[in-house]
């Protein structure tokens, strides 16, 4: 068809003759292109990238350019594109209903030197013609508040209790000392009866802001009290109280004006009971843009102008959008604050303000300003595609829809996934690191799960095995044992082939923890470690697990009879627990007991107070095995450990240090929280004297060993197994990777080149024909390797990289760690030194986390039952 000149197009697009026609599946119709299966894309035409970029002024051009540019900057910001593919695909975004039609979509194939980028889809714009279509044009001036309405309309009536909106019963005991502002009469009020009001949440920064005191809240309580201070509150704030009076709503909350922030017991609780505030908003606001509480909701002030939404009108009736995922909400500073983490994740209706758009984010799904998806059903998950919790995503898990949600109450699972993801976040005030989660710390105490500066009181001798994912510095004022005395990333320990935390604790945990009460002054019952009364149930609850295990076993093997040797599969191969830790237990839970029968609720300190004037409500009591071991960087072969890939969160990243008896025998590894402490130990090791020092304690009987033990240098595969095995979305985890699988195959495929070439060259081959593979052989190996990958070109290749590479191809494959070693898992407890007073005296801090070889523990001179203080 001919175009009109106001929808310009290169030769190229015209060609295509797209209508909106094309774009529409009518009911009964046959699709002759892909009969066989209608939903595989159908490839319109090839770009040359280089035309893209010089079709300044075709329309449907410019889009493809701002849509590849965008998704290029998250996977493939090194590479050389060099064409882009035009698909399209047909979408079933009805869910097979009757009487509705499919819809197609423009997708954009980016194809790099090394990779694909998929998932660049340009939506075709809902016209009265054609209402299926789902793109919709934004107003670049103002939200939608009718739209915004129906959302709300909508949610509230078909998504339940998740998301409707009504007063808890917690919520009825904090409304007589909540304070919000009422944008009718500018003033601060107590929330009304049958009122409801919405919430904000934004990041402070640096900005100067009034703030609600002790000595201006009454005047604040008048009417018009607030107008005094109207034009010095940040962007933000104004622009909430302007969103709010065009959604026909009178009552907000904001934390720097709704708090008295210098009455410390009315601050502390509130903020003890955030998280009853955020769940009860009718609404909370989200400023997921800018720097600071200056930038604003953009669109809620009509005087101010968003961002315009990158269209490309085609023809009549036929205009596209490009529908930005939602990684731009990861790259603003508001989904890095710790203080966000729990307002978003407690608030069951979410309005999400970002540059060009606004997103809505309930309990059960997600809608978007730019996409016409309302009335599909709750399950389609086209455009809500959501890993929440995932470390690759920004959100936490939290969600309805997602399938590892919690439900009605947090169990130790969800926690320490929220645990992990709020700790990649950042703080302005270090003292603020268990506040700023208190809302969700109160909600596990709530459904049962009681924690002590962080860690669940139920599973503490698990929880007390938190690993850093990089370096960590010391956070002052918590203890060294808890998460929260730290600054930086971590993983929580997880139970692996255990059917249970109350398994693991039973074979794995002997200690009992107890926690200094300044009260009293005697140290009182944290956690226990086994009990044998618990045996039985035990022994019932591994029977289970076998049996459910073998089950799943048989059914896989019916299932794919060709590639399963019966003969050779044992579906109880698998043991939950090693024999040694069955022995192992009991003993040294029976001797942790110093001759008692049973536990106490109550330890008075084993050393006089008097001489412990550090001691305080953060130490813990516990008595185990503990000694001293020397500590290196080096190998026994006098090499370092190859740092592990850190580029990622998802798994613990320190480099590994390696743990040897005073005489000399090699028996763990351990890894330190700081890199002042591990560049300490370096600087020791090249000096070349004796090595230095550590108080170890024994904290968890024989079990699998850490990822970077099992797997010094792990291949790009190898490691992506380990994201998978600790949790992370299989194909977020093959979409980052995909580049470093070429780049492995690149090496490996020039690595068999060299090694054909030298095999032929006749100077390696013996009197008889044979290939000898000497020194000369493999240096010319290793020499000619490294230059044909550098001529390659392969993006984003680097020395290291390559490195990495080239030792994983030398390595003896026999030396490394088979997953039946076992490993009893230590604290490294107290600071470095020469191991000259090795007497366990005093308070400690916990420093790093280690384990030793099972058949080790007979080595290590010195070892004996102590009683520990650690803070």
């Amino acid at each position: 068809m001919s175009h009109h000149t106001s929808t310009p197009l290169c030769n190229r697009c015209s060609e295509l003759n797209l209508t909106a026609r094309d774009f529409i599946v009518a009911i009964g119709q046959r699709e002759e292109t892909n009969p066989s299966n209608v939903y595989n894309p159908i490839t319109l035409s090839q770009y040359p990238w280089e035309h893209i970029l010089r079709q300044q002024s075709c329309n449907l051009c410019r889009l493809i350019r701002i849509a590849v540019e965008w998704s290029s900057r998250k996977w493939q910001r090194a590479e050389t594109l060099h064409t882009c593919r035009l698909v399209s695909k047909r979408v079933n975004g009805y869910d097979g209903q009757e009487g509705v039609a499919d819809t197609r979509m423009l997708e954009v194939i980016a194809e790099y030197s090394w990779s694909e980028s998929h998932d660049i889809d340009l939506i075709p714009v809902q016209t009265e013609e054609y209402p299926a279509f789902p793109g919709r044009l934004v107003k670049q001036n103002s939200v939608d508040y009718i739209q915004i309405q129906r959302w709300l309309q909508k949610c509230q009536a078909d998504h339940g209790d998740n998301c409707r909106h009504f007063e808890t019963t917690r919520f009825v005991n904090i409304r007589p000392i909540l304070l919000v502002m009422d944008v009718q009469d500018r003033c601060l009020v107590h929330l009304p009866l049958n009122c409801r009001y919405l919430a904000l949440s934004y990041v402070w920064g640096r900005v100067k802001q009034p703030q609600t005191l002790l000595e201006n809240v009454e005047g604040f309580c008048e009417p018009g009290g607030l107008s005094t201070i109207a034009e010095k509150l940040p962007k933000s704030i104004q622009d909430a109280i302007s969103f709010v009076k065009g959604l026909g709503e009178r009552y907000l909350w904001v934390d720097t004006l709704c708090i008295i922030q210098d009455d410390p017991k009315t601050k502390q609780s509130i903020i003890d009971k955030m998280h009853i505030i955020y769940e009860n908003a009718y609404l909370t606001l989200f400023a997921a843009t800018g720097k600071d509480s200056n930038a604003g909701l953009p669109g809620a002030d009509p005087t101010s102008q968003r961002p315009e939404q990158p269209i490309a009108m085609v023809g009549p009736g036929l205009t596209f959008i490009y529908p930005a995922p939602f990684m731009d909400i990861k790259n603003s500073a508001w989904a890095t604050r710790a203080w966000t983490y729990q307002e978003y994740y407690f608030s069951k209706r979410r309005l999400l303000f970002v540059d060009s758009k606004v997103y809505y984010q309930c309990n059960t799904l997600r809608w978007r300003e730019d996409v016409n998806q309302e009335h599909l059903p709750n399950g389609i998950s086209f455009y809500q595609v959501n890993f929440a919790g995932d470390r690759m995503e920004w959100d936490p898990p939290r969600t309805r829809n997602h399938p590892n949600a919690p439900n009605k109450s947090l169990n130790r699972y969800h926690y320490k996934r929220l645990v992990e993801t709020y700790l990649d976040r950042e703080l302005t005030v270090d003292g603020d690191i268990l506040n700023a989660f208190a809302g969700i710390t109160n909600e596990a105490a709530y459904g049962g799960l009681k924690t002590f500066y962080g860690l669940t009181q139920s599973c503490f001798g698990l929880d007390i095995l938190w690993k850093p994912c990089k370096w960590l510095t010391k956070r002052h004022g918590f203890p060294s044992w808890s998460w929260a005395g730290w600054k930086g990333s971590i993983v929580q320990p997880s139970t692996h082939k255990f059917p249970s935390e109350r398994v693991w604790l039973h074979r794995m945990s002997w200690i009992n923890w107890y926690r200094f009460n300044e009260v009293d002054g005697v140290f009182h019952l944290v956690a226990s470690g086994s009990k044998p009364e618990l045996e039985e149930q035990v022994r019932a609850e591994e029977a289970k697990s076998r049996a459910r295990d073998a089950r799943l076993e048989r059914d896989r093997q019916e299932r794919d009879l060709d590639e399963v040797d019966k003969d050779t599969t044992d579906p109880t191969r698998r043991e939950t627990v090693s024999n040694s830790a069955n022995i192992v237990t009991p003993l040294l839970a029976r001797l942790s007991l110093n001759s008692a029968d049973e536990a106490s609720e109550t330890r008075i300190s084993p050393f006089p107070l008097n001489l412990i004037p550090t001691i305080d409500k953060s130490t813990l009591l516990f008595r185990t095995l503990t000694t001293y071991l020397s500590i290196s960087a080096l190998k026994p072969n006098l090499e370092k450990a190859i740092s592990p890939r850190d580029d990622h969160l998802a798994l613990p990243s320190a480099p590994t240090l390696q743990l040897y008896t005073n005489d000399g025998n090699h028996v763990g590894t351990a890894w330190v929280y700081s890199e002042d402490i591990y560049n300490e130990i370096v600087e020791n090791d090249m000096l070349g004297g004796d090595r230095m020092t550590v108080e170890v304690a024994v904290v968890a009987a024989p079990g699998q060993g850490d990822w970077r033990t099992r797997t010094e240098n792990p291949t790009t595969w190898e490691y992506m197994q380990e994201l998978v095995r600790a949790g992370m979305n299989v194909g977020n985890v093959y979409a980052k990777y995909q580049k470093n699988l070429a780049y492995d195959r690149m090496v490996g495929e020039n690595y068999i080149a060299v090694l054909t070439e030298k095999e032929q060259d006749p100077r390696y081959r013996g009197v008889d024909g044979v290939v000898v593979k000497g020194y000369d052989f493999w240096e010319e190996v290793w020499v000619e390797l490294p230059e044909r990958v550098r001529a390659a070109n392969f993006p984003g290749h680097s020395e290291e990289l390559l490195a990495r590479q080239i030792k994983w191809l030398q390595r003896d494959v026999t030396s490394r760690v088979d997953d039946s070693v076992l490993f009893f898992q230590i604290m490294l407890i107290g600071r470095l030194g020469n191991g000259l007073n090795n007497g366990s005296g005093g308070v400690k801090e916990k420093i790093g986390i280690g384990e030793l070889r099972e058949d080790s523990l007979g080595m290590l001179n010195g070892l004996a039952m102590r009683d520990v203080l650690l803070k």
